[in-house]
C-alpha cells in the first residue's frame, strides 16, 4: 500500500487526504500549518503530521524517510501554491514515485530546483489545473457515499455576512480558517 505525503493543510490538502483514504493509501503524511488544520485533518484519514512551523525544511525531510523506511513517499502531492514545495516535493519522493502539482491556480513565481533528481530518481510528475464537469458527479457521488463517516461540515469554519468580508479575507490570509463562506 502507498504512502502518501500531502503538503498543504487548508481545504484541497485535507480533501486529497480523504480521497487518498477511501482510495486505500497505506499510509497518509501530511505536511502544514496551523495546528487546528493539521488535527482537523486527521479526521480524513491523516496518520502522521508535521507542522512547518515548528519543522526546519530538512527535518522534515528526514522524518518523511524515517517513516517510510527510508524510501521516500510513493506519491507526494503539492497543495500549498507555494513554488518552493515543489523542489521540497522532489526531495520527499521516492525512486520511481510520483509527484502531483496541484495547486498552481495562478503564477506566483518561481523556485530552483535540480533536475537531475527528476531523472535521478526516475519521478512521474503529473500537473493538475482543473478537471471536467463530469468529474463533479463523481465527487459529489463520492461525498455523499462517505458522509456519514468524515466530517466534511467541519471544513466550514467561518461564515461572514457580505458586509464583513474583509474580516474574513484578512483571517484567511493568515491561515485562521480552513474555509471561510460568504453569505450574502
Amino acid at each position: 500500500m502507498d504512502t502518501v505525503v500531502i503538503q498543504g493543510s487548508g481545504p484541497i490538502g485535507i480533501l486529497v487526504a480523504f480521497r487518498a483514504k477511501v482510495y486505500g493509501a497505506g499510509r497518509i503524511i501530511m505536511i502544514g500549518a496551523p495546528d487546528f488544520r493539521l488535527k482537523l485533518a486527521e479526521k480524513f484519514g491523516v496518520d502522521y503530521t508535521i507542522n512547518i512551523e515548528d519543522v526546519k525544511l530538512e527535518d522534515r525531510i528526514k522524518e518523511v524517510y524515517r517513516l517510510t523506511e527510508n524510501r521516500g513517499a510513493d506519491v507526494v502531492v503539492e497543495c500549498t501554491g507555494v513554488p518552493d514545495a515543489f523542489k521540497e516535493a522532489l526531495k520527499l519522493v521516492r525512486r520511481g514515485g510520483t509527484v502531483v502539482e496541484l495547486c498552481h491556480f495562478t503564477s506566483v513565481g518561481t523556485t530552483d530546483f535540480d533536475p537531475w533528481l527528476i531523472v535521478y530518481k526516475d519521478v512521474i510528475i503529473i500537473g493538475q489545473m482543473g478537471y471536467p464537469p463530469t468529474q463533479f458527479d463523481k465527487d459529489l457521488t463520492l461525498l455523499s457515499k462517505y458522509i456519514d463517516i468524515f466530517p466534511f461540515k467541519e471544513l466550514i469554519t467561518h461564515k461572514f455576512k457580505l458586509e464583513h468580508i474583509e474580516e474574513g479575507l484578512h483571517l484567511l490570509s493568515r491561515y485562521k480558517t480552513v474555509k471561510a463562506l460568504v453569505e450574502p
